[in-house]
């Protein structure tokens, strides 16, 4: 009859010796060994001929171990009372297990912890703590400073509705259960903020609020299935396109000789490039080559990510050899701002100033130049030849003469100042 008590088999080796103690007396037995540089208890935890060895530093431990073991192991389904189909199952599992050393009990125990860790993830991290994890991943990404501005505002939008911030991201997320007034998201667009902002306005809030719920479900802070944004993808609808006249443009040009000299320059690459006011603000000090009559746009500086030559008609070439262009400008929106309101174009609303009037206003005109061929515009503008036809195709372009008095504006020969290019 075997015996409760369990043997310990004390052996200063590092090779074991099964033989040296009673083995069969009882299950499981403990040895004393070297383990890691030191002594330690190992307990066999051998079943059916398979198994893994633990180790413990005190004896007490390596008991109770060894206890627990035999607990379950007295517990255990004897493999003869299962039917065919299970004991294959178990068969394939225990096979699996045995390559990462461990038992079915422990990696069920595992599996369980594994998930009430992420499960506390959850409910632990708050929207300050991720949005601070957003911004670092997109520094390391290397995204552009007005994207992470971006982010920046959406953190701000949710810190006026949710505690400063400290609130659980795990407590916005998307319950299938209620009614969408309820979820919190779907509140704070469809109620808080609907009529507040403009529409335009409150598509990107939702952009930016996507892309913050798909970091977190990257992040395992909700469940994908949980994410809040379900059901809220911006909808927004083609824009009309806004050109300045030729009258305005002659404006414009004439107030930041007056108001800007030093800044003209930056209006004509605006006006006559059509480039976009953040490429503008980017260019490199050696993009432009007045011998090859080209404006290099870096990668860095488009929207697309992909650089681009562009063409320097001779209008834009008389603007940028009487204004020359200088490359400290660490305040080009307060100085296009300066120009504009000098100007009169007040922002927003139908006849104001709105975002890239002055690269629609050149896209128009240099279509027309060239006889509405979409390829070569495109090859200008850095667009693709679709993009254009879906914003210009419909538009009601400028008139030849239109075209000519637009492209004969140029700097009044009193005020531009002279250059050696």
């Amino acid at each position: 009859m075997a015996s409760d008590k369990i043997p310990i088999v004390k052996h200063r080796s590092n090779q074991p010796v099964r033989e040296a103690g009673p083995v069969t007396d009882s299950y499981p037995p403990i040895f004393y060994r070297k383990h890691n540089n030191r002594w330690c208890y190992e307990i066999d935890e051998r079943i059916n001929g398979s198994g893994r060895r633990s180790y413990r530093q005190t004896e007490a431990k390596a008991r109770e171990r060894a206890k627990w073991v035999k607990e379950f192991r007295a517990q255990g389904v004897k493999t003869e009372d299962l039917d065919i189909e299970t004991l294959a199952f178990v068969k394939e599992a225990k096979i699996k297990l045995q390559s990462l050393g461990y038992g079915l009990r422990e990696a069920l125990n595992g599996f369980i912890r594994l998930k009430q860790r992420e499960r506390d993830k959850m409910t632990k991290v708050d929207i300050n703590e991720a949005f601070k994890k957003l911004l670092e991943h997109g520094k390391k990404k290397g995204l552009r400073g007005p994207t992470l501005a971006g982010y920046r505002r959406i953190h701000g939008v949710l810190k006026k509705h949710f505690a400063q911030g400290f609130y659980p991201v795990g407590q916005l997320a998307y319950d299938p259960s209620i009614d969408d007034g309820k979820n919190k998201i779907h509140e704070l667009l469809n109620k808080k903020i609907l009529g507040t902002v403009h529409p335009n306005t409150l598509d990107n809030i939702r952009i930016g609020l996507s892309r913050f719920f798909k970091f977190c479900v990257q992040e395992n802070y909700i469940k994908a299935s949980e994410n809040p944004m379900i059901g809220l993808e911006p909808h927004r609808e083609s824009t009309e396109i806004h050109t300045l006249t030729v009258e305005q443009t002659r404006k414009l040009l004439r107030t930041a000789e007056n108001v800007d000299p030093d800044f003209a320059g930056i209006w004509a690459l605006l006006l006559f490039a059509g480039l976009r006011p953040t490429e503008t603000e980017r260019l490199a000090t050696d993009a432009i080559n007045y011998e090859r009559e080209t404006i290099k746009v870096g990668k860095s500086s488009t929207k697309t990510k992909r650089p681009r030559y562009v063409t320097m008609n001779d209008t834009l070439k008389k603007w940028l050899l009487a204004y020359p262009i200088k490359y400290n400008n660490h305040s080009f929106r307060y100085r296009t701002e300066k120009v504009r309101k000098a100007a009169g174009f007040t922002a927003g609303g139908k006849h104001g100033w709105i975002p890239d009037i002055t690269r629609h206003t050149c896209a128009t005109m240099i279509l027309e130049r060239n006889k509405g061929n979409y390829l070569v515009c495109a090859r200008e503008l850095g667009n693709s030849e679709s993009v254009l036809r879906k914003h210009y195709e419909a538009f009601d372009r400028p008139s030849e003469k239109e075209v000519q008095e637009y492209f004969g504006i140029l700097p009044e020969p009193e005020k531009s100042k002279p250059t050696n290019k």
